[in-house]
C-alpha cells in the first residue's frame, strides 16, 4: 500500500495594527504581468532615461515593476519598494514605471526577472500576487538630487535612491523653504529666484528629512547629479511577519483528493481557489463565525492551486494547494 505524506499548509492572517498605520502598509491582491522597461538602445547606457519614472539606468534596483495608471497617482509610487509575493516566492521590487493596461490597484507589469522569481515560467503569463510597500534596501546608500532641464530661473529634480516614499521636495531662498511641485514623470519642479545654487530638502510619508547642499541648477546645462550624505530611516516594518498579528489557518490534507479541512478560519468571510494562471475556479462565502470549514474539491481537475482567504480587513494568499 501506496503510503501518502499528509502536509498541514497555514496561511498567516494579517490583522493591521491602527497605532502603527504609519509604519503599517495595506496588503493589496491583483495579478502580475511581465513586461521589459529598459529599452535596449538605453541598456548600455547607464545615465539614459527609462521609464514614466524618469529613472537613471544604473540606478533601478534588479527587480523592478510597473504600478496601475490608478495607484500611480502622479508619480507617487515611483521609487517605491514593494515586497511581492507570488506562487513561486517573495521578492523585493522597485516601482519604475506606470501600467495602463492593469486593471486594479493590486495588479504590477514585473520585470521579467521579477516575474520569474515570484511567479515562475513567462509562459505562465499572468499570475495572482499579493504586495504591500516597504522600506527601499538602499542601505548607507545616500539620497541623490537629478537636475533636469533646469537653469537659475526655473528647476525640475529627480529624486534617486529614496528608502521611503517622499512626500514633498522643496528649495531653499530668501529664508524659507519653497515647495516644488510634482510632475507625472517623478520630477519636481517650480519656478527659481535667479541663483544657480540652492539646498534641496526631500521630505519623506513620515516627515522625516533630508537636505542635498550646493545643487547647482546650471551644472551640466541643467542636467547634473548631487549626492547627498545620508537617507530616510527605514520604517521597521519590512516583512509580512512584521506588520502581521499572527492567527495561523491551518487547511489539510494538502496534497487533497477530493476534499480540504480549514481549521481555525472565524474571521474568514470568503475562501476562493484560483488556477496556477490566476482563474478563479471555486469559492465559497462564509459569515466569520465557523471554526472550522470543508471544502469540496471534486470539481477541480488535478493541479496545483492558490488559496485566498477573504478577511473584513484585508486579502492574503496561501501556498499552494495540490489536487491529486
Amino acid at each position: 500500500m501506496k503510503k501518502q505524506l499528509l502536509v498541514l499548509s497555514t496561511i498567516a492572517l494579517s490583522a493591521i495594527s491602527q497605532a502603527q498605520s504609519n509604519c503599517t502598509p495595506t496588503v493589496y491582491n491583483g495579478t502580475a504581468t511581465y513586461y521589459v522597461l529598459l529599452d535596449n538602445a538605453a541598456t548600455n547606457n547607464p545615465n539614459g532615461f527609462a521609464g514614466n519614472c524618469t529613472f537613471v539606468n544604473q540606478d533601478v534596483m534588479p527587480y523592478y515593476g510597473a504600478a496601475y495608471t490608478g495607484i500611480y497617482n502622479t508619480a507617487d509610487q515611483c521609487g517605491v519598494c514593494l515586497e511581492v509575493t507570488g506562487v513561486k516566492g517573495t521578492e523585493i521590487i522597485q516601482i519604475a514605471d506606470q501600467c495602463p493596461t492593469c486593471h486594479v490597484n493590486g495588479d504590477i507589469d514585473l520585470s521579467q526577472a521579477a516575474f520569474d522569481k515570484i511567479v515562475g515560467a513567462q509562459s505562465i503569463g499572468a499570475s495572482p500576487i499579493s504586495w504591500f510597500e516597504v522600506a527601499c534596501p538602499w542601505g548607507n546608500t545616500p539620497i541623490s538630487v537629478q537636475t533636469q532641464g533646469s537653469n537659475e530661473w526655473y528647476g525640475k529634480v529627480i529624486i534617486f535612491k529614496h528608502i521611503n516614499r517622499i512626500k514633498k521636495v522643496e528649495f531653499y531662498t530668501g529664508g524659507n523653504w519653497v515647495a516644488l511641485t510634482r510632475t507625472a514623470d517623478n520630477g519636481w519642479a517650480g519656478s527659481l529666484d535667479g541663483v544657480a545654487k540652492h539646498n534641496v530638502r526631500v521630505t519623506d510619508i513620515f516627515d522625516e528629512q533630508v537636505t542635498v547642499a550646493d545643487v547647482d541648477f546650471t551644472a551640466g546645462s541643467g542636467n547634473a547629479v548631487f549626492a547627498g550624505t545620508s537617507n530616510f530611516t527605514p520604517c521597521l516594518t519590512t516583512s509580512l511577519a512584521d506588520i502581521e498579528k499572527n492567527r495561523s489557518v491551518t487547511f489539510y490534507p494538502n496534497p487533497a483528493n477530493n476534499q480540504v479541512v480549514f481549521d481555525d478560519v472565524k474571521g474568514v468571510n470568503k475562501i476562493e481557489i484560483y488556477s496556477i494562471v490566476g482563474e478563479l475556479v471555486l469559492s465559497q462565502s462564509y459569515y466569520g463565525t465557523a471554526s472550522r470549514v470543508q471544502i469540496d474539491l471534486t470539481s477541480l481537475a488535478a493541479g496545483s492551486y492558490v488559496v485566498k482567504l477573504n478577511t473584513a480587513e484585508q486579502n492574503v494568499f496561501s501556498s499552494i494547494l495540490v489536487k491529486m
